[in-house]
């Protein structure tokens, strides 16, 4: 019979909670919110990687709405589960 590991519960909890929101009002805003989305994930010390994709992610989700004339509220969050980001 395998021995199970013994997970303490604080390893099992989720932690999340919005970190920073921002207004996206038009085209201009899109390039400073990536810019922000990266600043906030090497506050939240996420590997380079991980920044630059969200980063990217973020720039052009944005664009995409400036595009199409929307406005919204952009909203980070940081969630942890077992210890990852």
């Amino acid at each position: 019979m395998a021995r199970q590991r013994f997970v303490p519960q604080r390893e099992r909890r989720v932690v999340s909670g919005t970190i920073a929101e921002f207004m996206l009002q038009g085209p201009a805003d899109s390039a400073e919110l990536a810019r922000r989305a990266r600043l906030l994930a090497a506050l939240a010390e996420l590997p380079m990687r991980r920044r630059k994709e969200l980063e990217e992610a973020v720039g052009e989700v944005c664009r995409t709405l400036a595009e199409h004339g929307a406005t919204a509220r952009v909203q980070f969050a940081l969630a942890q589960v077992r210890g990852q980001r």
